[in-house]
């Protein structure tokens, strides 16, 4: 609105703020009004009004573009462009400071696609959906262009009549803002710009104003007029169309967007407003809260007229622009233009395919599955839509086909309209809620699936959440289902809801014999429907045809198909429910039943049959029946016909998802500190005698005793601690600290055991929601903590559920509640029970024995038993490793009894400066303990009276826990080709195939020539003549370079010394030290993809990334010039590696539970390991080595695992409790170590293979879990900061984390260092793949040989070598 009236200080006083540029007449009439408060007279006030009406009148109207603030003022500047016509990004210093959200910004960067930021330059266009990841204000981010049309404009002023006008806004709009004064005001405004590529045949015009006066800012968003006239750029580099033009705020997780913001209706951004004024927006934007959003004025009045008519006058911009708004007799209704079908909020071109993109979740036959990808091709031309769902579970991926429903419910959106008859689209503009309940008599099965239609998205496609929770009959692997051609008949039961119930059947083909399978389906559609439109009753009931339908399983994939056609008529005769609904009873509603008619009950229902036969549909207790969408972290509570949910204490949602509050159990607190909730979150404060300082907390020494100087704070008491024998402070009741500071106490929360009382002297008290009494804190009453017996509370026996791991069972005649975590009755058995409630079922039925523990039957007592396997003891259900000593005593001579968490157990391990030799521990030498040194040292003397390991010749190391060899030469490998020699290259010293005298070539393939000893030139510049024995030469190229030594060419320089980092969409390239010239930049981005790991060959250039959504692994360049699809049609590849030796990539599938390698040249594939394996994720090669290394999270037993490169050898490398939830792995070549990010133990950790000595690099984290290791830094992605962390490999210091550049979504997952050069490292796989076949892998055994294995996916006869 533009003036308000306000009572201060007891007297009332008219300020009239006008939005427009105010003349000196209007502040002087302002300033005598003011100024005199004394009550005005009825002539006068009229006359007064009267002015203001004047004043006020433009008001109704929408700005124009002469209503902008001046944006061409001296001192404004232009956004230049480069000579490509990009715009480029500029950096203004701000005189006074913009408060947004809970920071302080001292400068703001104007970026051409309609966004200011604040981190960094947002100078590229992402083609993403909102948030972005930086603190940003986006009046309207898209894809603009001004190489046709445009300017924008940018700059700080403290005009005086710019910051009269934005100050009046503020304090007119907002109740505390009486006093604000803005000391300047920072403009951006895009006039007239164009969009990509190039085009100016609609321009847009639009203005950000941030007035601010140093602690507080306010921004005003200004669009005049027709000022948003195209709302997406006309094509995308990338393939998928520009995001439709987006609005809003936003900062680190919070978000506000403009109504309509990613939507068509975006382009009425000028029509609407939140201060009574269209096209007029304003926000106060900091400070804010850390758990706010921004402010929307509160000092406005609705200026809407609630007592009118909807019409199409108010309302019309609801409708979708390719829409016609119809006024009826009490309301209007929204109506697609020809050529374009829908409801009229959302239409869509008629015949154009479209996509359907989603996620499915839950559980069936007790098999849970995380969200998996549902994708949808439909050609609304011919009604056809083609639906797959990606890395369904092999245990009940057969079974998946029964849920035809999928892709029917698509199938009845998108179906080809018959006569004047609506698809699902025409009727709810693809926003509608979805239930399927799927119930085969045959089998006793039931499963519900609930769907969400979330409608368009930015980029067009229409989003589906689902989740699925039951049982289905269990399917053999090669089970095929046949729905064949059917009919649905959906009846509109009221408005908003239609209901579809049929008895079908379905053909399995199980090899090769047919059976049918009879379901029941009862589906129910809820909708917003247009109200004041009438509908027919004869309209109220379609048929819908289903044909040509496919369905298919491919269980090596994991991928479940569904294709069919549908058609949607008329019923075709008269609707047998016209007259049937008037016998339905409440809460049901008539369906049509082929020529008749049913009555089936309302969603929240459930038929309940009398002693006379007749039935009545009465409320479902939702949350006994366990078919509730409660979190496992809620309550869930019935109502009539629907139930809710309600977060539990200690966590926050809506009740359907629910997260866990920060907590004392979460936090970490340093030594002598405690934590303490303050204000609803965990602190952590010194503990009582301790103080806080730089260094942390510290006793209290140089602090003076409290009896002496009255240091305590003002909320603590001096008290004497008997045990300290001194005096110390400690907090008052209702307060928590050290006593010196005191905070006030959180609210009480739930808690199992009631707190412990604190004494001081003779007065004791205990925290709030307690009182004290009989020394003990008992509940106070009205405190939410009461443990009295409700009237109404079940008290009846409850047998306890049997419970392993996630995994609860109840006796046959009760379900488990997941709420309560109780057994509660099923209807229709007895419930008499007699003896003790609780029940076992035996372990041969529910295993629940410890993973160390076998299920053995007793023949003494008849029943099955865990008994934990020898080497462990425990009760079967928890078993450890048998401790080998339980103090010193119990070890020998020289020995301690200590814990090895790699085992977790006590162990005898030698003292320090004692070795094991032959069972004994002796004195750490050499010469008395030979097996100290490496298999490849030595033991020489010192000369002073001491002896080292030494590693022999040509090895180096330190000899103890170290000796490589220097290079394995062909006189190891034997791999020199015909007519070819091996011999000792004095340039590179090493050994080296070279041809005999005669012959020319690189060592594996010769070819006769004159020797290079008498023709020296025949050799390459860049080449040496070698001696290769018996009198003979050959021509060999030096290091650095690669050939036949003819021809020798310098191996090829990459780019290097940045990172490589996948954020879901898209793959980050970072540089080591970003600036803000430099802050890396995304090099691929693909809307659809889920970017996990990622590693590179560095001795081509090329990265390797995983995409677990395309099931697929991407082959693509530094610079993402080039990518594209390295292999198809893997499942879900979490960890990927490199060795670039012998050509070769390796993959860990969490979906097939697999670990898998192909060769990088011919992508021949094999499945190296296959069994044993629950949640594999990263991995490493060691190429010189030949070994490989995995990690896998199970979390009943998680362990780190290694083998040799061929698959052989395969043992567990390490387990205990430096392994929790192993997530990446990386290899640190310098110090040849294996390391790893845990998100459970919180470190990143890193192992010496030889000696196996842990180092413990980085502790204390959040969420570790990518990690990348370069010459002198350690680099980890991390969950919860969302950034990069980096520590020095020298001193282990933390150093200030890299953010990464926007254009990523989602967390940070997989990274890699691309070094300058490869490490030096051979093995036997390095020349011509080993001299294995084209159907074969050259695989490193591990003991510097290879093995030539065949390849699964081999095109001939084919036999493992060695």
């Amino acid at each position: 609105m533009s003036g308000q009236r306000r009572l201060r200080g007891g007297k009332r006083e008219l300020i009239v703020v006008v939005a427009v540029s105010i003349d000196s007449s209007v502040k002087a009439v302002r300033e005598r009004m003011t100024r005199r408060a004394r009550p005005l007279s009825v002539s006068r006030l009229a006359v007064v009004l009267a002015l203001v009406g004047a004043l006020l009148a433009p008001f109704a109207a929408a700005l124009n573009k002469n209503d902008l603030y001046p944006y061409t003022t001296p001192g404004s500047s232009i956004l230049q462009s480069d000579v490509n016509g990009l715009l480029l990004s500029a950096e203004t210093i701000l005189k006074t400071p913009i408060a947004f959200y809970d920071k302080i910004f001292n400068s703001i960067f104007v970026n051409g696609n309609g966004v200011l930021s604040f981190a960094r330059a947002m100078q590229r266009f992402f083609n993403i959906a909102f948030p972005l990841d930086d603190p940003v204000i986006a009046p309207l981010y898209t894809h603009v262009d001004t190489s046709g049309s445009g300017r924008v404009y940018y700059g700080e002023t403290d005009a005086p009549t710019v910051l009269a006008r934005a100050g009046g806004m503020v304090r007119s709009a907002f109740a505390d803002a009486a006093d604000f004064v803005p000391t300047h005001v920072f403009l951006a405004t895009w006039l007239a710009v164009g969009y990509y590529n190039g085009k100016s045949d609609k321009v847009n015009t639009y203005q950000v104003a941030i007035s601010s006066n140093g602690t507080h800012s306010y921004v005003e968003l200004l669009y005049p007029e027709n000022g948003v006239q195209w709302i997406q750029g006309e094509s995308h580099p990338n393939g998928l169309p520009d995001a439709k033009a987006q609005a809003g705020l936003m900062s680190e997780g919070r978000m506000y967007t403009l109504k309509g913001s990613g939507t068509d209706q975006i382009q009425n951004v000028d029509k609407w407003s939140n201060v009574n004024r269209p096209g007029q927006w304003l926000f106060q934007v900091g400070p804010i809260s850390d758990d706010s959003d921004v402010k929307v004025p509160d000092n406005i009045e609705d200026s809407s007229a609630s007592n009118q008519v909807p019409n199409c006058r108010i309302g019309a911009t609801t409708c979708h622009s390719r829409a016609t708004c119809v006024d009826y007799e009490v309301g209007f209704c929204c109506h697609c233009k020809q050529g374009f079908f829908g409801n009229g909020k959302s239409c869509l071109p008629n015949d154009i395919p479209l996509r359907v993109n989603g996620r499915v979740a839950g559980t069936i036959n007790d098999v849970e599955f995380p969200a998996r990808d549902l994708q949808c091709y439909v050609q609304p031309k011919d009604g056809r839509t083609y639906t797959a769902l990606s890395r369904v579970p092999e245990e009940i991926g057969a079974s998946f086909q029964l849920l035809g429903n999928l892709g029917s419910v698509i199938g009845w959106l998108f179906a080809k309209p018959i006569g004047e008859t609506k698809n699902g689209y025409e009727l709810t503009g693809g926003m509608f809620n979805h239930t399927t309940v799927l119930t085969y008599p045959s089998t006793g099965d039931k499963l519900t699936i609930r769907s969400n239609y979330l409608g368009l998205d930015v980029f067009g496609q229409l989003k589906v959440e689902a989740m699925i929770e039951g049982t289905l009959p269990q399917l053999a692997r090669d089970t095929n289902v046949d729905y064949g051609d059917y009919e649905e008949l959906y009846t509109r039961a009221q408005a908003g809801v239609i209901r579809a119930q049929s008895e079908r059947t379905c053909k399995l083909n199980e090899g090769g014999e047919e059976r049918e399978l009879a379901f029941i389906q009862d589906e129910t559609i809820v909708y917003n429907e247009c109200p004041y439109l009438n509908v027919e009753p004869e309209d109220d009931t379609t048929r819908l045809k289903f044909y040509r339908g496919v369905t298919t399983y491919e269980a090596t994939e994991g991928i479940i198909r569904f294709a069919v056609n549908t058609k949607v008529a008329p019923l075709e005769e008269e609707d047998p429910c016209i007259q049937g609904r008037e016998t339905c009873s409440d809460h049901s509603f008539c369906v049509v039943d082929g020529d008749s008619f049913k009555c089936v009950c309302s969603p929240g229902y459930q038929y309940l049959y009398e002693e006379d036969g007749s039935a009545v549909c009465v409320d479902v207790n939702e949350c006994t029946a366990g078919n509730h969408m409660c979190s496992p972290d809620a309550q869930c509570i019935n109502q009539e016909g629907s139930h809710t949910c309600q977060c539990r204490p200690g966590f926050s949602g809506d009740g359907r998802i629910c997260e866990s509050l920060p907590s004392c159990e979460e936090t970490r607190c340093e030594n002598y500190e405690q934590c303490v909730m303050i204000e609803g979150a965990p602190n952590c404060i010194c503990l009582p005698g301790f103080e806080d300082t730089e260094q942390g907390c510290y006793p209290t020494s140089q602090r003076a005793s409290c009896d002496v100087e009255d240091n305590c704070s003002s909320n603590g008491i001096c008290n004497f601690d008997t045990e300290r024998q001194k005096h110390v402070c400690i907090c008052l009741p209702g307060f928590v600290g050290d006593g010196y500071t005191c905070y006030p106490e959180a609210e009480p929360t739930a808690v199992d055991e009631p707190p412990k009382p604190q004494c001081v002297e003779e007065m004791c008290w205990c925290p709030r929601g307690w009182e004290y009494r009989n020394n003990e804190c008992m509940s106070q009453e009205g405190s939410g903590r009461s443990t009295d017996v409700s009237p109404d509370r079940d008290l009846s026996a409850h047998p306890v559920p049997e419970c392993y791991e996630d995994h609860c069972v109840c006796p046959w005649s009760h379900s488990y509640d997941h709420s309560r975590e109780i057994c509660v009755p099923r209807p229709g058995f007895n419930h008499e029970t007699m003896g003790p409630s609780g029940f076992h079922l035996s372990c041969n039925v529910v295993n629940r024995c410890h993973p160390y523990a076998q299920c053995i039957y007793m023949a003494t007592t008849g029943d099955y038993e865990c008994r934990c396997n020898p080497g462990y003891e425990g009760d079967g259900m928890e078993c450890a490793k048998t401790d080998e000593c339980s103090s010193t005593t119990d070890c020998l001579e020289n020995e301690r009894c200590s814990y090895n968490p790699a085992n977790s157990r006590y162990e005898c391990t030698c003292n320090p400066g004692f070795s094991m030799v032959d069972g004994r521990c002796v004195v750490s030498d050499c010469s008395t303990n030979p097996s100290q040194c490496h298999v490849n040292a030595q033991c020489v003397s010192t000369g002073e009276g001491g002896y080292k390991c030494v590693c022999i010749e040509g090895y180096n190391g330190d000899g103890v826990r170290q000796c490589v060899e220097n290079h394995i030469g062909c006189n190891v490998l034997n791999n020199c080709g015909r007519n070819a020699v091996c011999g000792y290259n004095q340039t590179s010293a090493n050994f080296a195939c070279v041809c005999q005298s005669g012959y020319y070539g690189d060592g594996f393939t010769c070819l006769p020539q004159s020797s290079c000893r008498h023709e020296p030139t025949i050799c390459s510049p860049d080449a040496t003549c070698v001696a290769a024995g018996e009198n003979q030469f050959a021509c060999v190229c030096n290091e650095g370079f690669a050939g036949d030594g003819t021809n020798c060419e310098q191996r090829p320089k990459h780019e290097a010394n940045f990172l490589l980092v996948n954020q879901g969409m898209a793959t980050l390239r970072i540089p080591f030290a970003p600036t803000h010239e430099d802050l890396g930049s995304p090099i691929y981005i693909a809307y659809t993809q889920m970017a996990i790991a990622i590693d590179i060959d560095c001795m081509n250039g090329k990265a390797y990334s995983s995409d677990i959504t395309g099931n697929r692994i991407i082959e693509l360049t530094y610079n993402g010039s080039m990518a594209e699809t390295f292999l198809p049609k893997v499942s879900s590849p979490e960890g990927l590696a490199v060795d670039w030796i012998s050509r070769n990539i390796f993959w860990t599938d969490s979906g097939k539970t697999t670990v898998e390698v192909a060769n990088l040249e011919t992508k021949k594939r094999k499945v190296l390991v296959s069994d044993g394996l629950v949640n594999p994720r990263g991995i490493a090669v060691h190429p010189y080595r030949g070994k490989i290394f995995w990690s896998d999270w199970n979390r009943a037993s998680p362990k780190l695992e290694w083998a040799n490169e061929d698959g052989t050898g395969r043992a567990i490398f390490l387990q205990g409790d430096y392994v929790k939830l192993p997530n990446s792995l990386s290899i640190d070549w310098a110090m040849d170590e294996l390391c790893w990010a845990d998100a459970g133990t919180f470190t990143i950790s890193c192992m010496e293979i030889d000696s196996r000595n842990i180092n413990v690099i980085a502790n204390e984290l959040t969420y570790p879990f990518g990690l990348a290791i370069s010459q002198q830094k350690y680099y980890w992605t991390d969950w919860k900061t969302h950034k990069i962390e980096v520590a020095m490999k020298s001193t282990g210091d933390r150093k200030p984390p890299i953010s990464v550049p926007p254009g990523g979504s989602g967390k940070l997952y997989g990274i890699v260092v691309v070094p300058e050069s490869c490490p030096r490292v051979t093995n036997a796989c390095q020349f011509e793949n080993g001299r294995c076949n084209k159907d074969q892998l050259c695989l490193p055994n591990g003991q510097s040989g290879r093995t030539c294995a065949c390849a699964d996916d081999a095109t001939g006869p084919c036999t493992d070598t060695q």
